[in-house]
């Protein structure tokens, strides 16, 4: 199920939203571009082909879904569900907001 905008208070305040980013080597041009907007937050379920690569280049991660339980590596912020993120990506998005 897509991530709603409007679950996390911030219509009209992003930018893009990539399901299709042809990972993982797709992802670190999407990112390396976005950066150079402001802060990144890179979400995904898979932490070698959705996150590595994001935060190799400097972008902060959030781990989705059952390996979120017990993160491979450090990670932002980690949760199962993604509802569960919410407060943690408001939270991000404000801090990021203030510094971008």
């Amino acid at each position: 199920m897509p991530m709603r905008s409007s679950s996390l208070g911030v219509d009209g305040r992003l930018e893009h939203v990539v399901t299709s980013a042809g990972k993982p080597r797709g992802i670190e041009a999407v990112v390396s571009d976005a950066l150079t907007r402001g802060p990144v937050l890179s979400i995904g379920d898979i932490h070698e082909f959705d996150l590595l690569p994001a935060a190799a280049l400097g972008a902060d991660t959030a781990l989705v879904g059952p390996a979120a339980a017990h993160p491979p590596a450090d990670v932002t912020m980690a949760a199962v569900h993604l509802p569960e993120l919410y407060p943690a990506i408001q939270s991000w998005a404000a801090r990021s907001a203030r510094l971008g």
